[in-house]
């Protein structure tokens, strides 16, 4: 081939590259991603639960705020930590859609159960802190079932159970959120702040009593929580590349392969945790 036809060709990859780049450009400038309002804690509720309509779970950590009282380094680590946690919401979401095209009967069977008092009955277990919605070990079937139901559908408590979500004003700056006009995780409970930019969002899990000794302090203990949400994100992936594959053909499967797989690597990162709190003292 003469090289002035290779020299065309590679101009005109170029220019159809370029111009590819432009539209892509152009369309994101025409409809940028939708704004969701927060301006009010019942609209950042809202907003929430819009966000899970649009398929749009991972950007959910939006409406966490940043403890203002962090020093500046450990701010990028939180908003590192959110990001990782966006995407762990956004795996979650994929996998729920997966589980529903792969094994659209076995969604509905937990969706009758749900409609029964299974699924719901969870929800409100973890929202008004009557304790752990889980069974025992991998051999646990309901169990298993039941981890599958949430895997199912993780965004219940926030999009199908937005009618039972409600505020309660606690100053011009806070609120409290509620659960069937109770207290969600008693009895510390769960508070919405308004930011300097007048924005609602969820407290900081380090301003949370209960919480806050869980909330990584030093620079090794961010690298675990790190490892952590990235552990969370590739159980997520891999189980519904499992569903996709055809490798899954029950909830009570999907869910004994979600404890299998999750319970050591997550062992590890929080025996990694206990050991860099030891280094670090108190």
């Amino acid at each position: 081939m003469p090289i002035s036809r290779v020299i065309a060709y590679v101009v005109l990859g170029l220019s159809v590259a370029t111009l590819l780049a432009v539209l892509a450009w152009g369309v994101a400038a025409i409809w940028p991603e939708r704004a969701y309002d927060a301006r009010t804690p019942e609209a950042m509720l809202d907003s929430a639960a819009a966000m899970v309509r649009d398929k749009r779970a991972d950007r959910l950590p939006e409406l966490l705020e940043i403890d203002p009282d962090v020093p500046r380094a450990d701010r990028d680590r939180v908003e590192d930590l959110y990001a990782r946690l966006g995407r762990v919401f956004g795996a979650a979401q994929a996998l729920a859609d997966t589980f529903a095209a792969e094994l659209p009967g076995e969604v509905e069977r937990l969706a009758a159960e749900a409609e029964g008092g299974g699924t719901n009955s969870i929800l409100s277990a973890v929202a008004s802190g009557r304790g752990g919605p889980f069974g025992g070990g991998p051999g646990d079937d309901a169990g298993s079932r039941q981890l599958a139901a949430l895997l199912a559908d993780p965004y219940a408590l926030i999009d199908d159970g937005r009618d039972r979500l409600s505020v309660e004003p606690l100053d011009s700056e806070s609120a409290a959120l509620l659960w069937d006009e109770r207290p969600v995780l008693p009895p510390f409970g769960l508070v919405l702040r308004k930011g300097d930019d007048n924005r609602w969002r969820f407290a900081s899990p380090s301003r949370l009593p209960g919480l806050s000794s869980a909330w990584p302090r030093t620079e090794p203990e961010y690298r675990v929580w790190a490892s952590l949400l990235t552990t969370v994100e590739q159980l997520l992936v891999d189980l519904e590349a499992d569903l996709a594959a055809g490798r899954v053909s029950s909830a009570e499967q999907l869910g004994r392969r979600a404890i299998e797989r999750g319970i050591v690597p997550l062992g590890l990162v929080f025996v990694a945790l206990e050991r860099s709190r030891r280094e670090d003292g108190p």
